[in-house]
């Protein structure tokens, strides 16, 4: 076994390059997980505002969401579900007018959202698979809700679903609306965790789109919620008090570090764009305040640095991959509650680059410009000998340089 684990880290090691280890290389110590240069998967002027992609491991496709795509018939901007065939390389529309569908919400007028025609971004966001194969969560900015849906009930001609196939899962906080929610994470134990930001609330004629909304805001605060089963009433985990007094802060992506439990929460201010790491309390709540705050300060011209949106903690890789200004943030996720999240590098992009997510042994990344992008990942699952991929390339990146101090 030991002889296995060198020969491993031996070729590990042989496959990134010095220059990967330069200081001055932004990718830096993360270039161990990737085997190649980022890729467009797909790119289509029919996309407008991606999000959210999520990977099907038996239908070998990428979902994503467009929250700003508008039909061609009614002029609506009530958004797409693209679908991307990973093997023919064909994207397809999936669901059209995502944001809408199912039974009619809150406050509707003839069937549609009283404010439909001013919505600058009524589709759908954020996705996770549901509890059941093939079942779809859905955050819809429409209907300032998320709902569950199966994939077997669209209808692939008309790429539409019959609103009696779609069920609520949650659309209300002691008594009233919510929000709009935005990002949403099923953990392993069954538990969904939302953001709820105001952001499905932004007018097209809004001089100042993300401080409109603020307000038109249904809720007292914006927050992050968990709810525990369809229909549950929803538990309110974090507050951001109530604006202006305390700022106009939007949870923005969401996701759980399933190795010890920590809440990452991605927040927009239009000041700091930053990462909060929230830790769990043994009783299952979790603190009130973060425990460390990881910032996102990397910048180009014409870039809002006040951009941070989707996160996503992979497992097997033992990372935490958040999209902020001009690109991708990488760092290493602890397995125990103490530990602190290290900084690894940065893939610049160098455009308005939402969410991410991974699957089918890629990062998966949507950008406004760009579409659907991926990038090859060399560590993804424990190889043949059994030994944790994540585990050694953290060793290999310390083991590298013991070997280059061994041979001087």
């Amino acid at each position: 076994m030991l002889v296995a684990q060198i020969t491993i880290l031996h070729a590990l090691l042989l496959s990134v390059s010095a220059n990967d280890y330069n200081e001055t290389d932004e990718l830096g110590a993360a270039a161990a997980l990737f085997a190649g240069d980022v890729e467009t998967a797909v790119q289509d002027d029919r996309i407008v505002w991606p999000e959210s992609p999520i990977y099907s491991e038996s239908g070998n496709f990428v979902l994503f969401s467009d929250v700003k795509w508008a039909d061609p018939e009614s002029g609506l901007a009530c958004g797409m579900l693209w679908k991307f065939d990973v093997a023919t390389e064909e994207l397809s529309e999936l669901l059209k007018c995502s944001g809408l569908v199912g039974p009619v919400g809150f406050d509707a007028v003839d069937g549609l959202p009283g404010d439909i025609a001013n919505l600058s971004e009524a589709g759908s966001n954020g996705l996770s698979w549901g509890w059941d194969d093939g079942t779809l969560l859905l955050n819809q900015h429409g209907w300032n809700r998320m709902v569950l849906l199966s994939l077997t009930d669209i209808d692939a001609v008309n790429a539409t679903i019959d609103a009696s196939l779609v069920t609520i899962v949650v659309d209300s906080y002691n008594g009233s609306a919510l929000n709009s929610p935005n990002d949403v994470d099923l953990t392993g134990d069954g538990e969904l965790i939302f953001s709820d930001p105001p952001f499905g609330h932004q007018y097209t004629d809004d001089a100042n789109a993300f401080y409109s909304s603020f307000d038109r805001m249904t809720q007292s605060e914006t927050a992050v919620y968990r709810v525990s089963a369809v229909g549950a009433e929803p538990e309110k985990l974090i507050g951001f008090g109530a604006p202006p007094t305390d700022g106009r802060y939007g949870p923005n992506g969401v996701g759980v570090n399933e190795a010890n439990g920590d809440l990452g929460v991605a927040v927009i201010d239009l000041v700091d764009a930053r990462v909060h790491i929230y830790a769990r309390n043994a009783d299952g709540s979790y603190a009130t305040e973060p425990k460390q705050i990881l910032y996102q300060n990397k910048s180009y011209e014409g870039m809002p640095v006040a951009l941070v949106d989707g996160l996503t903690f992979d497992a097997e890789l033992g990372v935490l991959f958040v999209n902020g200004p001009a690109g991708v943030y990488i760092y290493e996720a602890p397995e125990d509650a103490e530990g602190d999240y290290e900084y690894m590098g940065f893939i610049r992009l160098n455009e308005l680059c939402s969410n991410n997510g991974v699957g089918g042994g890629y990062l998966w990344i949507v950008c406004a410009n760009e579409g659907l992008l991926r990038v090859p990942l060399a560590v993804s699952d424990e190889d043949e000998s059994g030994v944790s991929m994540h585990a050694l390339s953290m060793f290999a990146l310390g083991a590298s340089y013991l070997a280059l101090a061994l041979s001087a």
